[in-house]
């Protein structure tokens, strides 16, 4: 039998791709054991199968590729008419495939697209109306800048990326805010309080040294404000009490008269007895210094009275809140966790809605 007239050739190719069951594939090899054209076409395809694997996988240039071309097609060209006439058309499959191969190999990458710049992120933020709040909001470059002009506003800042900032324009100053829940509440065309729910606020007022207001704290203009002077005396003078998280001071120590702080004990000397503290006219203040000092009970009686007193103010929502909070300092379980969901039943989208369904889990 001569090999161009072998009818079993084809089966050597399909022998390498895998296509025979393997009744036929132990049948041709004891047929390509004897017949000298089908182990020709056998030994043909694996060089250039293994010429193939040794092929390098980095990127080339214009010029290498074609040399890698060129070596491919004259190591086909090696192997001689044989191979074409006994099966051209199963050959031409398999060197369209290598050809292909390589092609995709060596075709030229375009790299992904750069990430976003830092410089263009934005902060993600809702911003609510409470109580006739009114706002305009404005961006530049990486800074989101909401300037307030009235009423009261609620704020939810997720976590910020560097560098992005968010500013929020006060009448009478600014907040810078990392990321955090807080509702501001404007009077008269200046900042009257700031609640802070979660995370970090730095509160900068015209006049007065930065605060920062971490959860939990409340800071509010002092109902009646006292001279500078009149406070300046005292204090150089005096031994004053501590003061709240509420007061504010300029940069020389001495409290300025737009700002000045509630009226606190100031004793001659250390020797004197304090005079008394002047009483505070805002309730929800009240409820808040009792809170402050670890008077609980005392604070949610305050708390619960200004509710009672003062049900559209749009701090009945805190002081829902902290009601729940001092029974819990005080070791009432049950008396937090039913204040904790009569605020969640009462603001289910209130700012402190996490910390309360947090508290209510923590005491089932």
């Amino acid at each position: 039998m001569s090999k161009q007239e072998c009818g079993r050739s084809w089966e050597a190719e399909a022998l390498e791709d895998g296509r025979l069951t393997e009744e036929d594939r132990m049948s041709f090899e004891r047929h390509a054991r004897t017949c000298s054209t089908c182990s020709a076409e056998q030994r043909a395809l694996r060089r250039l199968h293994a010429a193939a694997g040794r092929l390098p996988i980095a990127a080339a240039s214009d010029l290498r590729r074609k040399q890698l071309r060129l070596a491919l097609l004259g190591s086909v060209a090696r192997d001689g008419d044989r191979r074409r006439r006994a099966r051209p058309a199963g050959f031409a499959i398999l060197l369209l495939a290598v050809l292909g191969a390589v092609g995709w190999l060596f075709w030229p990458r375009h790299p992904a697209a750069p990430p976003q710049n830092a410089a263009e992120q934005l902060a993600s933020f809702d911003v609510a109306d409470v109580r006739g709040g009114e706002w305009t909001t404005a961006t530049d470059g990486s800074t989101t800048r909401i300037a307030l002009r009235a009423k009261t506003t609620a704020f939810h800042v997720r976590p910020l990326t560097q560098p992005a900032r968010f500013l929020v324009a006060l009448p009478d100053g600014e907040i810078e805010v990392h990321g955090t829940r807080f509702v501001v509440t404007l009077d008269s065309g200046r900042t009257a309080r700031v609640s802070v729910s979660e995370g970090v606020v730095d509160l900068r007022l015209q006049g007065a040294t930065a605060v920062a207001l971490r959860a939990g704290d409340v800071w509010e203009r002092p109902a009646i404000e006292r001279p500078a002077i009149a406070v300046a005396t005292s204090v150089s003078t005096s031994r004053a009490a501590p003061l709240s998280t509420a007061t504010l001071s300029t940069a020389s120590g001495v409290p300025s008269a737009t700002f000045a702080p509630a009226p606190v004990t100031i004793a001659a000397s250390r020797d004197d007895a304090a005079a008394p503290a002047a009483p505070t006219t805002d309730p929800f203040a009240s409820a808040m210094d009792a809170f402050k000092r670890g008077d609980y009970a005392e604070a949610d009686s305050r708390f619960a009275m200004f509710q009672t007193r003062s049900p559209d103010d749009s701090r009945v929502e805190d002081a829902a809140f902290l009601r729940a909070v001092a029974h819990n300092r005080m070791g009432d379980a049950a008396g937090a966790s039913r204040l904790a969901r009569q605020y969640l039943d009462r603001f289910p989208a209130g700012l402190r809605r996490a910390e309360a369904e947090r508290l209510v889990g923590e005491l089932q």
